[in-house]
């Protein structure tokens, strides 16, 4: 990760964080583009911020999007779920089937709704839109939920 380049993630939504993952998928660089640029506050290149990513050259544009890919994984994955409660007993497996869909299809409000329906965090309304890290805290709690459940370990 470069040093250069200063971020506020709390400037993404749920639905930014899985939208720049489905750019980065198809190669859509303009939507890429946009939701850097959403994120990134700060950088130290020769082009100032204020002209945004298409000023950089190359080189330095491809490193602002490659930290910005490393930063949201690490903070994804690394994410603490303790304070994440998930309770699956008002789902049968359908529901649990239409979530994943929802995910799949890139229905994020749709994920986000579901999300509520059996994952809460204490100080965040089950009717909130969800920030990067909230989304991401929750969708780890509940995958790591049903893997303890598919696993026995639940």
């Amino acid at each position: 990760m470069s040093n250069k380049i200063k971020m506020f993630v709390d400037n993404w939504s749920y639905e930014d964080f899985n939208d720049f993952s489905q750019a980065v998928g198809k190669r859509n660089l303009a939507e890429q583009f946009r939701l850097v640029e959403k994120l990134v506050v700060a950088w130290d290149y020769d082009s100032p911020i204020e002209d945004g990513i298409m000023a950089l050259s190359l080189h330095d544009s491809s490193e602002v999007v490659r930290t910005v890919m490393e930063t949201i994984s690490a903070v994804s994955e690394d994410i603490d779920t303790s304070d994440v409660t998930v309770d699956f007993s008002g789902w049968n497996t359908q529901r649990f089937f239409d979530f994943m869909k929802a995910g799949q299809d890139n229905n994020i409000r749709k994920v986000e709704r579901m999300m509520h329906e059996v994952a809460s965090i204490e100080g965040v309304s089950p009717e909130a839109r969800l920030d990067f890290q909230d989304g991401s805290k929750m969708m780890k709690a509940i995958t790591d939920e049903y893997g303890r459940l598919i696993s026995g370990k639940a």
